[in-house]
């Protein structure tokens, strides 16, 4: 099986070279050796020398080629492999398969074999990987693949594999690699483009994809990039989309340079060219060769250039591209006599300047200069159609109807025709012929010729090293000596004084263990050691000094800490206690010595109690002592422990029940992989973070601890409480001295879980109230946070669902989650009904805002209040959220409504409201005109003037009104409304019951008529007697008289005529809102009377209408 590649037979040099170079030394060996003499000692001299020269250079040519023959082979190995291995990033991968097991192992072999397969066995010439490698990038769908299955190039593996194509793990979920007579094209998987499955998965996909390239290639990765853009994603994507699309491919171009350390030529492929309604009928007789050719613009090569001047030609050469197509038009009309055909050919040439212009955008987005980049080598832009295959777009006819209101027109879909467009020649004659203007990475050919200098150097400096070594190795080993010797002194004095200092400072015993740990080191002569070095003994006895200082050192100060923590705790944190009591007795009682143990209690308070200031390298610095001093196994006698202190703290830790401390231990102990702490975060999903807040401020990504989840409480808390006690049943004889035998196992095991339910209950339900919205400011923000509640994979749902879970009936406290469980799992779901509210609250919001947008009126709705009305019965955490947007929602809409609202109020209300109640009795009581029955009715009625306002435009956002001046006037007409009117407000009246209290013995009788109801009271007839405000006739006439006399009294007229008989009467509050006392006095004759309404505040107090200003302002 041989392979292609231009200019394959060029290779034989290289052998050829090396048996030259090889001939070469051997006759300056055999002629010029015999000539080289060192002293009197002449090395090549005799023949048998001279011929072992000569087969010396023969086995290193000879291994020079083994060992780049061998090279080669495993690079192309492991490239090929590489192919298959899971990039960094992927998730998961399936098991290569037999056919590509197969396809590898005739990879393997696969040779550039020219004219002469057997030559290139004979001479080794190189592997599939030396030939030209182009990577194909694009979106998911722009046609990169079927672009290459109808390129009409020849895939020598085809006939072996099966397949032309060698694919990576699981299909074209990676890449997929062509291996073609003249090129090995790297189809890479549309997501590697725009990282839009998972964006940190597929970066680091893709960034491994390319270090397998510079691994396995390294001077020369590839030798170009094939940009493949779809018609389809440049005409239906918005400006956006395209926008974000050229973005990735101008990130995916700068890694490429970036990573790669080369500037390669980049084509642009525009596919699916045959989607431009025309493009078939246009191209529909081409023959075979006419199909072949590239139809597109190459621009001219600069490779030196600072920066690329392709986005600035595209413009000029796309104009030259539809200049032809329009010249070409005349001709392609007469040739049709289809009318149909004839109407898309005509049209082609618009299509193709609406595509002109996006792509011409887009391109300059793609591939414009980018600061502190390297500019992109363009080579051209290309068009190509592989199959006609989906609907042509007709951009613009579409765009015509849409701007006269017409319905589109669906063209019908493209048939198959099986014809390659513009494909074949521009990978042969263009792409590939380019294939050696991608540069080398300088990078690796300055390591090369470093590396080649540097065995030169080397093998120079080797003599004149050997001279030099012995004297070097004396002047260095005296040296080491003495620099020793120089720092022995004040070492002496810092371990000295390390020693006899009690502290609990750890930090500042470093520098002096640090010194003396590194002293030995500070002789070394390694590096020339003749067998005068004396380092070893000397470092010997350095670290055994360093021994030393860490156990009359170190372990002094670490059991002082232990000793002043045992002194410092008390009966809170007892749990403290008995673990530094329980390290403390391991530093000094052999037999329960636990190295690893006692290192991690010692590590953890460190970490907890050392000052601020302490760096990580200083703790790091510890760590390292710590296990120092460790390595020797037992580190302290018992003898050396303070007996009071434990003694003292053993009692400490009696102190507290053993249940108690056995559930502190059970809530500190890690759970591992198999639970997790439960968060808003986790829950919630990842739109959580856009959602929900914490009303304590802590943050979203805590929450309730693992241990207090179902699933532990179900599966694994017993035995992990029994694992507790069981170590604290091991642990008690020795760290307490004793053992604990005061409750029975089962007891204390059902104590500890007893402690246990009654957090699992606090800790939920501490995490449900904790539970808010995010804040929002604006109205588009709240729309927003609405819409997203309201999704059916809200976030809302998820968290809720997920706490119903954790508090399902058969956990401790489920009880108190009865109220939420209903809300969540009900028949109907009251969360149903939240959702829907939630969704016609985003609508609402959403209107306003347009309507704000396009400075309408915006819509008025009760959504606000109904949302507000539906928190008020909901469970927590929904009581508080709902609760919330709702007021936020209602708060900024009526900002937004505030100043139509107040235009409407001081052009209509405000003006009408003042000319009814200016000067007007009984709304201001010294008024000479009195307001008639009907205008009181239209101002102050049911759907009147002030109600009707309310109602139709505040009364949705009342509370956000609140505090404007508007709304008192409104609640002072709402007053009126609810004293002065009866049946539902639509009818002026009120009802009164008037009870004789006292009457002056002069006043035989005392008679009240009110439009017509006649009130008759005598001293003897006390009982209650009623009258309706107005009455049922036209009389609009009170009249009073107390007898005898006939001219005492007094008579009014007027439809207020009640009220101006009432302003001669002393009114006071009686025993209740609806009593008054109404005092009389005629003519000196007094009668006192209890009148009881039918609403408060009394009727007749007048508050209300004495009070009532018109509103002016919101």
């Amino acid at each position: 099986m041989t392979i292609m590649r231009p200019g394959g037979d060029l290779l034989i040099l290289r052998p050829l070279l090396i048996a030259v170079g090889w001939l070469a030394a051997a006759v300056l060996v055999w002629f010029v050796g015999p000539l080289l003499a060192f002293a009197r000692f002449t090395p090549l001299d005799s023949v048998p020398e001279r011929m072992a020269a000569v087969a010396a250079l023969l086995m290193l040519a000879t291994a020079h080629a083994t060992w780049r023959a061998v090279g080669n082979a495993r690079r192309n190995r492991r490239l090929l492999e590489g192919i298959a291995a899971p990039v960094p990033g992927a998730q998961d991968m399936a098991a290569i398969g037999k056919s590509f097991d197969d396809a590898l192992a005739k990879l393997r072999g696969a040779r550039i074999g020219g004219r002469h397969p057997w030559l290139a066995a004979l001479t080794g010439r190189p592997y599939v990987y030396e030939l030209p490698w182009y990577v194909i990038i694009g979106a998911p769908g722009a046609g990169k693949t079927t672009a290459l299955v109808n390129s009409g190039l020849q895939f020598p593996l085809a006939g072996e594999l099966g397949q032309k194509v060698v694919r990576g793990v699981g299909g074209t979920r990676h890449c997929d690699w062509w291996f073609a007579s003249d090129a090995v094209l790297i189809d890479t998987a549309g997501r590697y483009t725009t990282h839009d499955s998972d964006r940190a998965s597929d970066r680091a996909a893709w960034l491994g994809f390319l270090g397998l390239l510079k691994r396995y290639r390294p001077r020369r990765p590839i030798n170009g990039v094939l940009l493949t853009v779809s018609v389809s994603d440049l005409l239906t994507a918005d400006a956006q989309a395209r926008r974000t699309h050229a973005a990735e491919l101008r990130g995916r171009i700068e890694e490429l340079y970036r990573e790669l350390g080369i500037r390669c030529p980049v084509y642009v492929l525009v596919t699916k060219t045959d989607l431009l309604a025309g493009f078939m009928e246009f191209f529909a007789d081409f023959d075979k060769d006419e199909r072949a050719q590239v139809w597109g613009v190459t621009f001219p090569y600069d490779g030196d250039a600072a920066r690329s001047d392709a986005p600035l030609r595209m413009a000029s050469d796309f104009a030259a591209l539809e200049k032809r197509l329009n010249e070409c038009l005349i001709d392609r009309l007469h040739a049709e006599s289809d009318r149909e055909r004839r109407a898309a050919l005509y049209a082609f040439p618009q299509q193709w300047r609406l595509l002109r212009e996006t792509l011409y955008e887009f391109l300059r987005q793609a591939l414009a200069d980018t600061p502190g980049a390297a500019p992109a080598l363009v080579r051209g832009v290309y068009f190509t159609s592989a199959t006609q295959e989906g609907t042509p777009m007709d951009r613009a006819l579409g765009g015509l109807a849409r701007a006269l209101g017409l319905s589109g027109r669906l063209l019908p879909p493209a048939r198959p025709s099986g014809k390659t467009f513009f494909v074949t020649r521009l990978l042969r004659d263009v792409v590939f012929a380019e294939s050696g203007l991608a540069g080398t990475d300088l990078r690796w050919q300055r390591r090369r010729a470093l590396l080649q200098w540097g065995a030169v150097g080397a093998f120079g400096g080797a003599a004149v090293a050997a001279a030099l070594f012995g004297w070097r190795a004396y002047e260095d080993a005296r040296a080491g000596i003495s620099a020793m010797a120089a720092r022995v002194p004040a070492l002496e004095s810092a371990v000295a004084a390390a020693k006899s200092t009690a502290t609990t400072d750890l930090p500042a015993l470093l520098p002096t263990l640090q010194s003396l740990q590194t002293l030995g080191e500070a002789g070394s002569t390694r590096r020339f050691d003749a067998g005068l070095d004396r380092h070893d003994m000397l470092a010997t006895a350095a670290q055994d000094a360093y021994q030393r200082l860490l156990k009359q050192g170190l372990l002094p100060r670490i059991a002082a800490r232990l000793e002043e923590r045992l002194r410092s705790g008390g009966q809170a944190h007892v749990e403290l206690i008995y673990e530094t009591l329980k390290s403390y007795l391991m530093l000094f009682a052999g037999r329960n010595f636990d190295a690893a143990a006692l290192r991690a209690a010692l590590v953890s308070d460190w970490d907890a109690t050392l000052p601020p200031g302490t760096s990580a390298a200083e703790l790091g610095a510890l760590r390292r002592h710590l296990d120092e001093l460790l390595k020797s196994g037992e580190v302290g006698a018992p003898s050396q422990a303070d007996a009071q202190l434990i003694a003292d703290a053993r009692r400490t830790v009696d102190s507290v029940p053993l249940a108690q401390r056995a559930y502190s231990r059970l809530r500190q102990i890690e759970l591992g992989s198999d639970a997790a702490e439960f968060s808003v975060e986790s829950a919630g999903g990842s739109a959580a973070r856009r959602v929900f807040a914490r009303a304590s401020g802590q943050p979203l990504s805590q929450g309730v601890p693992a241990l207090y989840s179902r699933a532990v409480y179900q599966q694994s808390l017993p035995q992990r409480t029994q694992a507790v006690l069981r170590q604290f049943a091991g642990e008690q004889s020795w760290v307490l001295g004793r053992a604990d035998a005061a409750a029975a196992p089962a007891a204390l095991a059902d104590e500890v879980l007893r402690l246990y339910r009654a957090d699992y209950a606090r800790l939920w339900q501490g995490f449900v109230v904790d539970l808010r919205l995010v804040p929002t400011a604006t109205l588009p923000a709240t729309a927003e946070l609405a819409q997203l509640l309201a999704r059916p994979d809200s976030p809302l749902t998820a968290l809720l669902h997920g706490v119903v879970r954790e508090v399902s009936v058969d956990v401790p406290g489920a009880e108190r989650f009865d109220a939420l469980r209903r809300f969540v799992e009900g028949q109907p779901s009251p969360a149903d009904e939240a959702q829907a509210l939630l969704g016609k609250l985003s609508s609402h919001l959403t209107a306003v805002d347009d309507a704000v947008l396009r400075k309408a009126m915006p819509p008025a709705s009760d959504v606000p209040r109904e949302l507000a009305a539906f928190a008020q019965r909901a469970p927590e955490p929904l009581h508080a959220m709902l609760g919330q947007l709702a007021a936020t929602a209602s708060t900024q809409v009526f900002a937004v409504l505030r100043e139509p609202l107040a235009r409407e109020l001081a052009s209509d209300i405000a003006p009408a409201c003042a000319r009814a109640i200016a000067g007007r009795y009984p709304l201001q009581r010294n008024g000479s005109e009195e307001i008639s029955r009907a205008e009181f009715v239209k101002l102050f009625g049911a759907g009147g003037l002030l109600d009707g306002f309310y109602q139709r435009r505040l009364q949705p956002y009342a509370e956000a009104a609140a505090r404007g001046e508007a709304l008192q006037a409104f609640a002072q007409a709402r007053a009126i409304h609810d004293v002065y009117f009866r049946d539902g407000g639509r009818q002026l009246g009120f009802r009164l019951e008037f009870r004789l209290l006292d009457m002056d013995t002069g006043i035989g009788e005392f008679l009240l008529d009110v439009d017509g109801q006649r009130l008759s009271f005598k001293r003897d007839l006390k009982a209650a007697q009623a009258l309706t405000w107005p009455g049922a006739g036209d009389a609009s006439r009170v009249h009073l008289q107390v007898t005898p006399g006939s001219s005492a009294g007094y008579d009014f007229q007027g439809p207020w005529a009640l009220f101006r008989l009432l302003d001669r009467v002393r009114i006071e509050p009686g025993a209740s809102p609806d009593r008054v006392l109404l005092s009389f006095d005629v003519e000196g004759r007094k009668a006192r009377f209890e009148v009881r309404s039918t609403s408060t505040p009394h009727p007749l107090l007048r508050q209300a209408l004495e009070q009532f200003q018109c509103p002016k302002r919101l």
